[in-house]
Parts: structure tokens; sequence; C-alpha cells
């Protein structure tokens, strides 16, 4: 949609469009707002409905979660990056320049300590961080004093038991519905905890103290395009089909496993051996007088004894040898025993050939090196490599996260505006994650070397 297609309404201070998807409000205040575009849908059911639906159906998330819990790599990665993005904790402080170069200076606040002790915070950022790289939406909540003088407490609701009311006429989202049992009814909210949202772009922290409620929602996520909720960059190996590839594999490969013959030999006896064998004499009518018990009954035992003669560490390597006949007159040779080994196709895997790939794209799709997880799963099992190369790689990959982190820890920025640290300290503090880095200087000797934050 270009730009031509909008129409102007100066007086009502409101852009939309003729026709189009999609209506935008700028609203002319002496605090100008962000424009915010509306969704509009022409489904009868979602229409009538209060809630903007995650998914076709409203169950978006639980289909997500039954994805992921068929994958042997998805969740383990998702793990993964969530513990590498909270590296050993939070710190705190404020920067500063000395001697013309800008340092982080880290402090220690008695109250802040509380507040994050009795926030458990560090359940909030790993929740928060599994929930960013798997839904891209976090739902941060914010817990008020009894006289809303202060933020107490912040937790991550679960993104699955979370949706957006549908947006008002000028394009906000005032409330997050909160149960259980979306998918059941998706369209009610009889059940659900009504919370009011945080406008993230105006911080209008005199609004909160002044509300009625004392808590909030603050929206999280990195856009992409959508209105209510964002989709994970990985999600594309699913639509692609990689995902089913992957799944595909050991699945495949557990019913060739069960179906799988376990015999190592086929051993083909030519009818007339039983017949020599067991010719007629004085003593017996011969091999077709017997009756099909005692002749099945003989086979067995013949089989027992060539089981017995080639299993065993003590028949290793025996030889073995059949006699055959032949007939003078055709100067052709009878058919005898032959000994046939049983192809086993599991033993090079040939049915797993598409693993490493497979395991490739979806690793790529979660951005996290096969290297910094161990022996990258598939076929080939390639190792990690060198500790120099993974350490490199990690500190890569931790600067490319940075801004997930500052994501996560962007309620913490708010929270110390509301409570008036900025104001204590006389400026803006900011929330970070520590990490840890290996020592590995020459001149320090491997016994000595541990592991410090900076």
């Amino acid at each position: 949609m270009s730009k031509s297609n909008y129409i102007a309404n100066p007086d009502a201070s409101v852009l939309h469009s003729d026709g189009s998807d999609f209506i935008f409000y700028a609203k002319t205040t002496s605090s100008p707002m962000p424009t915010n575009p509306i969704e509009r849908r022409q489904d009868e059911n979602y229409s009538k409905s209060e809630v903007a639906y995650w998914g076709q159906n409203n169950d978006f998330p639980d289909t997500l979660n039954k994805e992921i819990e068929g994958s042997s790599i998805i969740p383990s990665t998702l793990d993964f990056k969530a513990r590498m993005l909270n590296g050993i904790g939070i710190e705190y402080g404020y920067r500063e320049i000395i001697d013309r170069e800008e340092v982080f200076t880290p402090i220690i606040d008695s109250e802040i300590q509380k507040f994050l002790w009795k926030s458990n915070v560090n359940r909030y950022t790993l929740k928060a961080a599994d929930d960013l790289y798997k839904f891209n939406n976090v739902f941060p909540e914010f817990v008020l004093s009894v006289d809303k003088k202060k933020v107490i407490s912040i937790l991550a609701q679960e993104a699955n038991f979370c949706r957006w009311e549908k947006q008002d006429r000028k394009g906000f989202i005032k409330n997050c519905f909160i149960k259980t049992n979306w998918k059941d009814k998706p369209s009610d909210i009889s059940g659900a905890i009504t919370v009011p949202v945080i406008d993230i772009y105006t911080h209008n922290t005199e609004e909160i103290r002044q509300g009625k409620s004392h808590k909030y929602i603050f929206p999280l996520s990195i856009p992409t395009g959508k209105i209510y909720y964002q989709t994970a960059p990985w999600y594309s190996i699913i639509k692609s089909g990689w995902l089913d590839v992957a799944k595909a594999i050991p699945a495949f490969k557990k019913a060739l496993m069960k179906n799988q013959i376990t015999a190592k030999y086929l051993i083909k006896v030519p009818e007339y051996y039983w017949k020599w064998r067991y010719p007629k004499n004085k003593d017996s009518k011969g091999w077709d007088s017997f009756s099909n018990d005692d002749k099945i009954k003989l086979k067995k035992e013949a089989l027992e004894q060539f089981e017995n003669f080639l299993s065993g560490n003590e028949n290793a390597g025996k030889s073995i040898m059949v006699d055959f006949k032949f007939d003078e007159a055709t100067k052709k040779e009878y058919p005898s025993w032959e000994i046939v080994p049983i192809d086993n196709k599991l033993k090079d895997g040939t049915y797993i050939e598409d693993s490493q790939e497979a395991s490739s794209h979806i690793l790529y799709a979660l951005q996290t090196p096969a290297q910094l997880l161990g022996n990258a799963p598939g076929k080939s099992g390639q190792g990690s490599g060198s500790g120099s190369d993974v350490r490199e790689l990690a500190n890569f990959y931790l600067i490319l996260n940075h801004p997930y982190e500052k994501l996560i820890l962007e309620p913490l920025q708010f929270i110390s505006e509301y409570n008036g640290w900025n104001a204590k300290y006389g400026q803006v503090l900011e929330f970070r994650f520590k990490k840890a880095f290996l020592q590995t200087k020459d001149e320090v000797a491997p016994k000595k070397r541990e592991t410090i934050a900076e």
C-alpha cells in the first residue's frame, strides 16, 4: 500500500486508507503518539471476539509446543540459547567518562537488591529469554505496591496462556487476557484474568500511578511485520518442511530396527540333501517316510550344529568345507549347501543419510553454531573443534545476541525510572548480564586459570 492511498483527516488527526487492510492513526497532541496500524479481518467469528487470535484457531502456542517436543534438537537448543543469554546473573550501574573513555561503573543498592531478590529476577530473565527465542513474544508482568508508588516485583507470564485484546480505534492494545484453555474456547474471556497493558513507547508512569490496577503487562517482542504476535525466525524450518524431514528419519529408523531381520546368515539346503542324509535301508524307509514334526526336528538339529560351529570366540576364523555332488553323465554339479550373509541396512547408516542436512538446517534457523553444542547431530557427528575456536565462536555469538539481552532487560530499565532509582543516582541506571570469560593468556599456567566475571 503506497502513501498515495492515504486520505488525511486533519480535524480528527487520523490517517486512514481507502479500502485497504490497515488504518493508520496519527494522534496530534502536546506529546505526539506513534503511528499504530490496525488489523482488519473479515472472519465473522473473529470479528465478534474481543480476543486477538494467536493463530487461525487461537492455539498457535500449543501447536508450536507439540512441534518442538517432537524434535531432538530444538528443545535443548532453545534452553542453551536462554542460558547463554543469561550469563552468570544481572548487574547494574551507570556509565561515566573517565579519561575520555566511557566506563561502566557497577553499584550495589540495598533497595534494588531487595527488589531483585523478592522478584527472583533470575527466573524472570530465564523464562523471558525462553519465550523470546521460542515465540518471539514475552509477557512480563509488574506488580505494584498498595500505594502504587513502587513496582515491587516482576515475572514473566506463560506466553502460551496470554492473548491480547483487540486494538481500540486508535490502534492501542489496552488489555491482556490470561487463561490456560484457549484452544477449547478461543473466543471466551469469561474465565480469563484481565491485566492492563503498558504503552512501551510513552512509558507514562503517572498514568499508571493513577490507574485502577496493581498489575500491568509490559509487552516485549522483536517486530516481524505482525500486528499482535510476532513470529520467531526459526519457525521457517516448520513452514519449509525441514522439521518434518528431521522427524521422519528417527521414526523410519525405529520402524526399520523393529522389523529388521536379526539373523546374520541365510543357509540354503538342497532338498536332495535330506534324502541323502537319511536314505532308505533295512532300518528305515527314508526321509520321505518321516512325519513333518520329525523332519522339522531333524532340520533344527542340523541348524543347531551349524550355529555351534560358527558362533563363539573360540570358533573365530574357522573355515567351512561343504561337499557337493557331481553328475558324471551330465558333467554338472548338484546343488550344495549355500551360506548367504544377510545384508544389514543399518550398519552403514544408509537410511539416515539426510540426518546431517536436516540437523544443519534446524541449527542454522535457530542461529546456533553446532560447535557450541558439542558433536554435531546426524551421520557425520563432527566434533566441536579446538578450544580456541569454540571460545572465539562463543564470544562472537554473545555479541550478536546483545540486542536480545537489552530487550529482556528493558522492563528493568522502566522499573528503574518508575521506582525513582534513576533520580536517586542522578542518571539513568543500566542493567546488563554479567558474562564469564576464560583466562587463556600464555603466561597464565593452566592449573591457575579460572573462570572470572567481567
